[in-house]
């Protein structure tokens, strides 16, 4: 009887000691799904999701790649759709013939069942030696365009332009300048 005791309290102590060790000392693996390296995550009262330091990697097509980052995020759902906010973007398209267009912003909506993003506040893009700076950017998939508005300034190395519309188009590469109103110009500054 003695020795069953003794036998039992051992293994009591294992289980302990098991428990113990699991619970305080072993590292718990970051979340990786679809792509999408997760560091942390926590709810709050909206059952929304936060998330730091998102990446998504997506190809669009066999020619076309789009990556897009973001130092904070938050997922919601949106009429059976996945719908992400997020803060401190960046993403970069790329397109069959390895162009890079590369967008930057402080604020975006994406939007993950057809990859459209809405880019906002101190918006830019860079595309070889152009940069186009904005309040806000639309990279629409599903009519492979993307629509640059509101206090638009482009500079290249041809010279500066100022505008209320840009719009280009991602397959054929044809750009659209616009203002909102047919009477107001665009003001264009030469090199």
């Amino acid at each position: 009887m003695k020795k069953v005791i003794q036998a039992l309290l051992l293994l009591i102590l294992i289980l302990i000691i098991f428990f113990f060790y699991k619970f305080y000392f072993e590292e718990k693996p970051d979340i990786v799904d679809r792509d999408i390296t997760i560091n942390k995550i926590k709810k709050n009262e909206s059952n929304n999701n936060f998330i730091k330091n998102l990446r998504y990697q997506i190809s669009i097509d066999k020619n076309q790649n789009y990556n897009l980052e973001s130092k904070v995020s938050e997922i919601s759902y949106q009429d059976g759709f996945e719908i992400v906010r997020m803060q401190d973007v960046q993403g970069t398209y790329t397109d069959k013939n390895f162009n890079i267009i590369i967008i930057t912003s402080n604020e975006a909506l994406y939007n993950n069942e057809n990859h459209n993003t809405k880019f906002k506040e101190k918006v830019k893009l860079k595309y070889m030696e152009n940069i186009i700076e904005s309040e806000n950017l639309i990279l629409d998939f599903e009519k492979n365009l993307i629509l640059i508005s509101d206090n638009v300034k482009y500079s290249g190395f041809y010279g500066n332009l100022t505008s209320d519309n840009i719009e280009l188009n991602l397959k054929t590469k044809k750009i659209n300048i616009f203002m909102n109103k047919p009477e107001d110009k665009i003001l264009v500054i030469a090199k």
